[in-house]
Parts: structure tokens; sequence; C-alpha cells
């Protein structure tokens, strides 16, 4: 697509260089306004899958070729899937999640979404149709919230350490009753087994009095005061049983367990290594 710079492709809506593109979509910002641009090939396959109605949209020509405008304002979002945010407030969560649903309804299960366009106004997910390999719905839309990090939505209580949602929102949004999840929850973390590793009384102590304590006993810390710690470091030789500890903690807590390498977020340019991290963590 190229549109001459300030070109006018409808009344009041110009033409500039795009912020995100491909070889058959471009997304350009304006003041005012967010425009899609398509090229016909793509949105006749939108058109034939049902996502889009007669008002979404405005047809021109250029050069010869037929291209379809999807014009909105700009505190609505249009945006590709790969550019992920790193703040989501919770009625963009929700927004997301209702074209997740949406979309996925008229589609059925075999498009993949996550390289797809968000078009917040019409609450819709446009893919793009690319052989990509399809990941779940959950995990889509537990990506967009947390800006990239592998976590399904169900995740509820990484959700929540990854994010600034309400709770209320991240089980709407995971379709569990509060109620409920607090009550699995509880009987998931057994009060009468007691935690031990063996021959380690020390972290067997502090994983006792800093961790399982207060995941029992959440709203007595929580009058006084105390939350669950953001992070915990083990230091110690390669064999020293770290990763052994770890992965009985989570079994007995029965949480989920995501193994990051230093190779995924080390970096040779500066401050990318600490960006990385603070995404993956």
């Amino acid at each position: 697509m190229k549109f001459p710079i300030v070109y006018e492709l409808c009344s009041g809506v110009f033409y500039k260089i795009p912020e995100q593109s491909s070889s058959n979509w471009q997304i350009i910002k304006q003041s005012d306004y967010n425009v899609l641009i398509a090229k016909e090939y793509l949105y006749t396959k939108w058109l034939e899958t049902g996502l889009l109605k007669d008002f979404m949209y405005k047809i021109i020509a250029f050069m010869g070729e037929n291209f379809m405008l999807i014009i909105s304002q700009r505190d609505n979002i249009i945006c590709h899937l790969e550019h992920l945010h790193t703040y989501i407030d919770d009625n963009e969560a929700i927004s997301f999640g209702l074209a997740l649903e949406q979309s996925r309804k008229i589609l059925g299960e075999d498009i993949a979404l996550q390289d797809g366009i968000f078009v917040e106004k019409y609450s819709l997910i446009l893919p793009t149709f690319s052989t990509i390999e399809s990941i779940s719905d959950e995990l889509l839309l537990g990506k967009w919230i947390t800006g990239g990090i592998n976590v399904p939505i169900t995740s509820t209580k990484r959700i929540a350490q990854l994010s600034l949602l309400k709770e209320q929102t991240i089980a709407k949004l995971a379709k569990e009753d509060i109620k409920e999840k607090k009550a699995k929850h509880s009987s998931q973390v057994n009060k009468e087994e007691v935690f031990a590793l063996p021959g380690r009384i020390e972290l067997t102590k502090f994983f006792n009095e800093h961790i399982i304590d207060i995941i029992q006993n959440e709203e007595r810390y929580r009058a006084l005061g105390i939350d669950f710690p953001s992070s915990i470091i083990l230091y110690g030789p390669p064999g020293s049983g770290k990763t052994h500890a770890v992965n009985k903690l989570v079994d007995f807590l029965n949480w989920p367990c995501y193994r990051i390498e230093a190779s995924s977020v080390a970096s040779p340019y500066i401050h990318e290594t600490s960006k990385k991290n603070s995404r993956s963590f």
C-alpha cells in the first residue's frame, strides 16, 4: 500500500506513515482517529466469515485497487496483537475478553486469533489468516493482559500478580465464581498437611514461616498489613537443590510453575535485560 502522505482516504481522514503494518494491512493513528486499512484479499475473507457488518467499514479505490477502511475514535483501540501493551486497565481487559469471545463464536475453533487485529469499537478480533499455530483463547487473553507472558487467564492468582486488575475482573474473564474460587483454593492448601524438605531444616522453616503460613492464614496476615512477598531468590551452587525445593513447594501448594531460562531474557543491549526481566516475572 503506497498512498501518498496526507492523501485524503475519506472525508477528514488523511493517510500518514503507519505505526503497524503488514503486506495486507496497515494501522495509522491520527490525533482524532485510529484507522485500519486492509487489502481486498484480506477484507474479502473477513466478509466471508460474517465478522463485519456494512456500517463498520468503508470501501475506497486507489490506483485500480480496492481497500477497506475501519475508522474509530482515538480512544478506541485498533491494534495488532503482537503490539502488546505494558499496562491494561479493567475496562480494556473486559473489552478485549468480550471481543475474543464474540469473534470466536463467529469464527469457530479452527482459526488462529493470536496474530489478529483488535478493533475495540466493534468488539472484534480480525484474524490475518497466517499459518501460525493457534494457541488457546485462555492463553491469548492472559498474554494480552500481562504484556506477553505465557500465562492463561485461568491461572487467576498468577494473573493477579502480573497485572493490576481487580479480583472480580479476573474472575469474570476466567469465568470463575469468586466464592467457588476461594473454596477451591482453601481445599488445595490443606492446613493439616505439613510441608517438609528432608535434610533442609532451615529452608523448610523459611518456606513454612514466610510463604505457606501466609497463604494458609491470608485473612489474619492481611489484618496485620502483611501481604504475600513479591519474589524470593534462592542462592546456591549448582546441584544444591534449589530447583528441587521450588518444585516441592509448588507441588504442596498445587500452584503452576513456569521456568524461564537466562538465555530468554539476557541481552547485549543496555537496559534490555532488566526490561525483559520485568516483563517475565
